[in-house]
């Protein structure tokens, strides 16, 4: 390839005249910015007018009207007649039609001068505009041929090899804090899901617990009201940790993953109603379901944490890094055009462009750092396994409903006020670092002091949800009854 040397002559002529071109840019956008700021200045003072208009023509109406019926036969007309006043009340409201009419035609005029007005704006709004778009077009040229002639670096120059880097530096991070940002939202968005499954299934789990049956003789251990709400229950929980699995696949670099979990050790997913089969221990089981809910509530919460910390920072990284890369890229070409002048000065003499995009003492950046994006790091190579979710479980998810609740008995915090990143906008400003990882939450909740028994009639609940008993659910699986 030919050296920059002789790249820059050969492209002298196209460059010379193109920079030529480019010497009215800055007289044209303060010309087109004048004219736009007057045009729309006349517009409403146009309107104004116009409703100025409206008004004198309504008013001019009815004074007509008025002197009509004075010169013809009506009420008041007649009773001017017959007081002798029928020519000073013509003479009057001829008067006053005069006067209105006079008024109508000089708004009249003067909505016309301010049209043409604005129509001589508009017109050299239109011709600016093509004129700035012209020249835009010819600035895409210019830089296209910088582009072409500084393709490859040259050993002779430093500051534009400099000025390359930084910008491709920060283009490379831009692209990847922009991939990372629809990340950190995909995944805020299932741990809410998470969060809000969560909370329907402790409102479940606690009705089912505290649930008195109607039947007051009845001598069975669990009622069928009571199993189709653990039967609920499990598969919300199922729903659950799908929802943690794609959290999980979607940001591998999240914390602690292991404790993303709601399935394991759970020994509310292992209960079975088969026929006339209880098992006896179902309450303590559903206590302890509920527990690891708890845990898994709180490690949730503060993996949400991290995520929306690191979702802000994205979002100010990638703020940071457009500003960073418009200010480099004006530098590098900036840098260019220098380097060009500087090398066909001898063929047209020194060269009357200025360069006019800023550069980074321009706008004061300075003393400011550079900004870098920094993203998520895995804690470790080796990545927990995600719990297996049976297929028949999540069809079965799919076409069941959760059983009817009282809103009276819903806890307080009963998923309706979680909301989205995007939904949310509690941080004000843009974190400059990243977030340090999440305490995961270990210690199990005590059963007394998450599950209150209730002293009444069902904790609330009002009505039975009569559905039969779901004879093909996954989870009534035949098994040997426990001896």
């Amino acid at each position: 390839m030919d050296s920059l040397a002789s790249r820059l002559q050969n492209n002298a002529q196209l460059y010379h005249r193109l920079t030529q071109d480019l010497q009215q840019e800055h007289d044209i956008s303060l010309a087109y910015e004048d004219v736009s700021t007057r045009r729309s200045a006349v517009s409403e003072k146009l309107k104004t007018l116009q409703l100025e208009l409206d008004f004198l023509k309504k008013s001019a109406k009815k004074d007509y009207d008025n002197l009509h019926k004075a010169r013809h036969f009506s009420v008041r007309s007649a009773a001017a007649t017959l007081k002798g006043k029928k020519k000073a009340l013509i003479a009057k409201e001829e008067a006053e039609y005069q006067q209105a009419f006079e008024s109508e035609q000089r708004a009249k005029r003067q909505v016309d001068i301010v049209s043409a007005e604005l129509a001589s704006l508009t017109a050299q709004e239109s011709k600016l505009k093509q004129q700035k778009d012209h020249l835009r077009n010819i600035k895409s040229q210019l830089n296209g041929l910088l582009d072409e002639v500084f393709a490859e670096p040259d050993g002779s120059e430093i500051r534009e090899p400099q000025l390359r880097a930084e910008l491709q530096n920060y283009i490379d991070q831009a692209n990847l804090a922009t991939r990372d940002l629809q990340r950190f939202r995909d995944t805020d968005h299932n741990l809410i899901q998470a969060l809000r499954i969560i909370t329907k299934t402790k409102d479940l789990i606690k009705v089912a617990i505290n649930y008195v049956s109607f039947d007051l003789f009845t001598s069975q251990l669990v009622d069928d009201q009571q199993i189709i709400y653990i039967e609920a229950c499990q598969r919300n929980t199922w729903e659950c940790q799908r929802r943690l699995n794609l959290a999980r696949g979607i940001l591998p670099e999240i914390p602690y993953p292991a404790t993303l979990d709601v399935v394991n050790d759970n020994h509310m997913l292992g209960l079975r109603f088969d026929g006339g089969y209880v098992d006896i221990a179902w309450k303590a089981k559903t206590q302890q379901g509920y527990n690891v809910l708890v845990t898994a509530e709180k490690n949730i919460q503060s993996a949400m944490q991290w995520v929306r910390h690191y979702l802000r920072y994205t979002e100010g990284a990638i703020e940071r890094l457009s500003t960073a890369k418009e200010t480099t890229q004006a530098s590098l070409y900036n840098e260019r055009r220098r380097i060009f002048d500087r090398a066909i000065s001898s063929n047209y003499g020194s060269s009357n462009v200025t360069a006019t995009a800023p550069s980074i003492t321009d706008v004061g950046l300075e003393d400011v750092p550079p900004p870098v994006y920094e993203p998520p790091v895995s804690a470790d190579n080796h990545q927990p396994q995600n719990p297996h979710i049976p297929d028949d479980i999540l069809t079965n998810y799919q076409n069941h409903s959760n059983p009817y609740l009282d809103p009276s008995s819903l806890a307080v915090d009963s998923g309706r006020h979680l909301r989205t990143a995007s939904q949310s906008s509690s941080i004000s400003s843009f974190p400059a670092h990243p977030p340090p990882p999440p305490r995961p939450e270990r210690q199990q909740v005590t059963v007394s002091s998450t599950i209150p028994t209730s002293n009444g009639n069902n904790a609330g609940q009002v009505g039975v949800n009569t559905a039969p008993i779901n004879s093909n659910n996954p989870f009534r699986a035949s098994f040997q009854p426990h001896s």
